[in-house]
C-alpha cells in the first residue's frame, strides 16, 4: 500500500497548489453545465 509520506513534500505542495488554482474553473464549468442559461442571473446575485 502506498503511503502519502512516500511522496516528497515538494511534490505534495505542487499538487495541492495546482488543485487550488484550478478549482474555481472546475466549479464554474460544473455550474454552467448544471444551470445552463440561469448561470448569468445567479452570478449577478453574488
Amino acid at each position: 500500500m502506498v503511503n502519502i509520506k512516500d511522496t516528497p513534500a515538494e511534490v505534495r505542495w505542487e499538487l495541492v497548489t495546482r488543485s487550488a488554482t484550478v478549482s474555481h474553473i472546475n466549479y464554474d464549468t460544473l455550474y454552467r453545465v448544471a444551470f445552463e442559461d440561469q448561470i448569468d442571473d445567479l452570478e449577478s446575485m453574488f
